[in-house]
């Protein structure tokens, strides 16, 4: 069985499966919490409009699936994060080997911990600034590790052109994070935060199946760095300001 099939096979079985799922957590009475689902609404206003249904819908089948995934409650919460970014690697080495399909589960799986072990620090009172540092830099060395393979899994293609896309993609993704540190250093709060988990997993696992398109996914990356970055430089420029009126 070559890789294609196999991609074919994996791919039709994984669609049908979240079909499934998403039909019944809908057709669920109660199947996620009031606080769950108030927190995806609050997340889905940083989306645009027209997005906006779509993105509570995937965000609430994700939260279901938390919410079903009780066993992995009882885990420590940094432990959830080493596990999230195993899957991430596991992810990573099959988009490396062309396996596009059990990448994406593997990734998607990973975006689904990420989600738990914040969900599961809060219950449980285990929020620590040590946790959120760890759980970041996890978070940054998952996305390292599929934007390379993704660049691999290009250039084995031939598609040199995406490949340097993807490179740019990445570092436009570092440079979101390192704005963000570097704008709180200042005491300048980011507004958009708090969605970050739920929408980096349903880009990193619904857009994987789109092979040669994978790495036009993160361009929202780029846009969200240049407004970081103006949005900083502007808080700065008058942070300068009243420190200059001040002396």
């Amino acid at each position: 069985m070559d890789i294609s099939t196999l991609n074919l096979i994996i791919g039709a079985i994984s669609t049908i499966l979240i079909i499934f799922s998403f039909l019944v957590s809908i057709t669920s009475p109660q199947s996620i919490t009031d606080y769950d689902r108030e927190r995806v609404e609050k997340e889905s206003r940083s989306v645009p409009e027209a997005l906006r249904g779509i993105y509570n819908a995937v965000g609430n089948w994700l939260y279901w699936i938390v919410s079903k995934s009780k066993f992995l409650h009882n885990i420590n919460p940094q432990s959830l994060s080493f596990m999230g970014l195993g899957l991430n690697l596991l992810g990573a080495l099959f988009i490396s080997a062309e396996i596009i399909s059990l990448g994406a589960i593997f990734i998607t799986g990973g975006g689904i911990l990420d989600i738990i072990d914040g969900k599961v620090a809060r219950e449980k009172r285990m929020a620590k600034k040590s946790g959120s540092l760890l759980d970041s830099v996890l978070d940054r060395i998952g996305e390292i590790a599929i934007f390379s393979s993704i660049c691999f899994f290009l250039m084995k293609k031939g598609e040199y052109t995406f490949s340097v896309i993807t490179a740019l993609a990445m570092g436009f993704s570092m440079l979101v994070s390192y704005v963000r540190a570097k704008a709180e250093s200042f005491g300048i709060k980011s507004k958009r935060r708090n969605n970050e988990k739920t929408r980096k997993s349903i880009y990193n696992g619904s857009i994987l199946a789109f092979r040669f398109d994978i790495s036009i996914h993160n361009t929202k990356n780029n846009f969200s760095a240049f407004r970081h970055s103006s949005n900083t430089c502007g808080k700065l420029h008058n942070f300068n300001y009243k420190i200059q009126k001040i002396v």
